[in-house]
């Protein structure tokens, strides 16, 4: 295994690697043959072997690699021109793609501020609390607005844009007057459910959720009443001693308990969106029940 001809050449000559690899491969193959099947009988010959075997691989690749740093040599100048070059690109590189970067902010800065003013021309009819509510959403404005499918090449607002601007303020009209005009006591929960998502539809659905909540809850709190609490009896006048006179009697059991009854009273409210919204979070507080004609 020391032979000379176990040791791979690799040259470049007129710009093309030649080797002697095929041949080494002929000679490498022979010595697996020949140890491939040793039974191992003595170890420190085995260790030996093991070592040769090894340290043929070793030198083979050693030489692997001093060719290759040869090879590469020129690669390696030329790879440190090409950085060079790069670095001497970069500068102005990196200066305009910053004013790029500047110039896009800008535009998207003075879009927002466009944006903002449609949104207010918009919703020019809502009072003073409709706007806070409206301006208040998170869904008020989408982020997509700003990219150039909403503006036209001069740099004006689309009729896309507008559409979809005045969609968002109906939305919220509708949906404050619709939930004003059935969330009943649960109003300003449904209200903020409103804010947060902008979905009506949803919005109603917890609504809906709630008043199935204390619909539940007042029937087992009147079964717990029916079932735990006994109900007095009042004597009729049969059921009264003989001896007793009717004069002589407690009022509760010569008269009737006085029971509370409810009037149905119609009132007219000239107001805002903004205090109907207040007037009906008072009567929801007051437990008074209402309807919306």
């Amino acid at each position: 295994m020391e032979n000379k001809e176990l040791i791979p050449v690799i040259q470049v000559v007129d710009g093309k690697i030649q080797d002697n690899l095929d041949v080494l491969e002929t000679k490498v193959k022979a010595i697996a043959e020949q140890y491939k099947g040793l039974v191992v009988t003595d170890i420190s010959d085995a260790k030996k072997t093991l070592a040769n075997l090894r340290g043929l691989f070793n030198k083979i690749n050693d030489e692997k690699i001093t060719a290759k740093k040869i090879f590469m040599a020129p690669f390696e100048e030329v790879e440190k021109k090409i950085k060079e070059f790069k670095n001497i690109l970069d500068e102005p590189i990196i200066g305009i793609d910053q004013q790029i970067k500047e110039s896009e902010q800008q535009v998207r800065e003075e879009r927002g501020v466009v944006i903002d003013a449609l949104l207010d021309q918009a919703s020019i009819e809502f009072d003073a609390v409709m706007k806070e509510f409206f301006n208040s959403t998170s869904w008020r404005k989408d982020p997509a607005w700003l990219q150039e499918k909403f503006w036209t090449p001069k740099g004006n607002p689309t009729t896309k844009l507008k559409e979809e601007i005045g969609t968002k303020v109906n939305t919220c009209r509708d949906g404050i007057l619709t939930i004003l005009s059935v969330a009943g006591e649960f109003t300003d929960q449904i209200l903020d459910a409103f804010k947060t998502s902008g979905n009506l539809g949803q919005s109603l659905s917890l609504l809906e959720e709630k008043k199935r909540a204390k619909e539940q809850a007042e029937a087992f709190t009147k079964s717990v009443e029916q079932s735990e609490i006994p109900v007095a009896e009042v004597p009729t006048h049969d059921e009264i001693p003989s001896f007793m006179k009717e004069e002589d009697l407690p009022s509760f059991m010569t008269h009737s308990p006085s029971v509370p009854q409810k009037k149905e009273v119609l009132v007219r409210f000239l107001c805002t969106d903004a205090e109907f919204m207040k007037v009906r979070s008072a009567l929801s507080i007051a437990g008074i029940a209402y309807e919306v004609l």
